[in-house]
């Protein structure tokens, strides 16, 4: 299994208002304060849901359509 980072944290801070993710790390406000609590398997679950969350965001920038 491939090791992540203990959070995916980038310090770009700011949650969009139509998603309600932030613009940094793509995490839900739950996400966020419920992290340092959160065991190994649930953290994993959630990196799993931010790679489909950063999806839309890749393909713009690489001229695609989403």
């Amino acid at each position: 299994m491939i090791e992540t980072p203990e959070t995916p944290c980038i310090k770009i801070c700011k949650l969009d208002p139509l998603t309600g993710y932030c613009l940094g790390c793509y995490r839900t406000i739950e996400e966020i304060t419920a992290w340092p609590a959160l065991g190994r398997e649930e953290k994993q679950r959630i990196y799993h849901l931010l790679e489909h969350r950063k999806l839309p965001e890749i393909l713009q920038s690489s001229g695609k359509e989403t």
